[in-house]
Parts: structure tokens; sequence; C-alpha cells
């Protein structure tokens, strides 16, 4: 619950400032250090505790974009599979995803953001 207040208040702020990113137009230090967090919580959270940022933080999700395109995002982005075993080792059994193990597979990189319907 308070994660969910967390998103609403990065939301309510960027709607607030009306800017590309959390300091201005240009990505700074603070993004390059909070857009990684929320990379980690989407991918762990979405992974063992079915935690999803709520579509309706509409300008969260356009900040999240934002970061996705910049290169220096991209290049450097872990993929999901290292997120989700950088918090293997670290997951209590009580949050744990029944039956998910992070497996050898074909790396991943989520980076996508949900469609929004403008005439809402």
């Amino acid at each position: 619950r308070s994660l969910l207040s967390e998103f609403k208040r990065i939301n309510d702020y960027l709607e607030e400032m009306g800017t590309k990113f959390l300091s201005g137009d240009e990505m700074t230090f603070v993004d390059c250090d909070v857009m990684p967090k929320l990379q980690h919580i989407r991918v762990a959270g979405k992974y063992y505790k079915n935690l999803d940022i709520p579509n309706e933080f509409h300008a969260l999700w356009s900040y999240m974009d934002r970061c996705y395109k910049t290169k220096a995002f991209q290049e450097s982005c872990p993929f999901d599979q290292d997120i989700l075993m950088h918090y293997e080792g670290k997951v209590g059994a009580h949050i744990k995803a029944v039956g998910k193990t992070p497996t050898l597979q074909q790396p991943t990189m989520t980076l996508t953001i949900p469609v929004h319907d403008h005439s809402e």
C-alpha cells in the first residue's frame, strides 16, 4: 500500500511540474537514481508479488517511457532475468513466488508501457 502511495506521489509531482524528467526537461542524476529503482520494482514486483504500477498513473508511465527511450537507460538497464537473480537470494520464503525460480532463458528487457486512452 505504501508503494502505491509513492507511485502516486511521483505521478502527482510529474503532473504538477509539467517537465519531461524529475528535475526538468533533461535527464539528470536524480533520474539516473530513481528510474533504475522503478525498473527493479516493476520487474521484481510483478514477478514475486504480481504487483503492477497502476495504469492510471499516466504521468509516471510517460516519464518511464521517456527514460526507456534514452540511450543511457537502454545501455545500462539490466535484463529482467538479472534483476530477478539479484533478488533471488534476498527474497524471503514468505514472499517468494510459488513455483517461480528464475531459470536460464533468452534475456528479456521490459521496456513497454501501457497504452492509454487519451479521451479519458
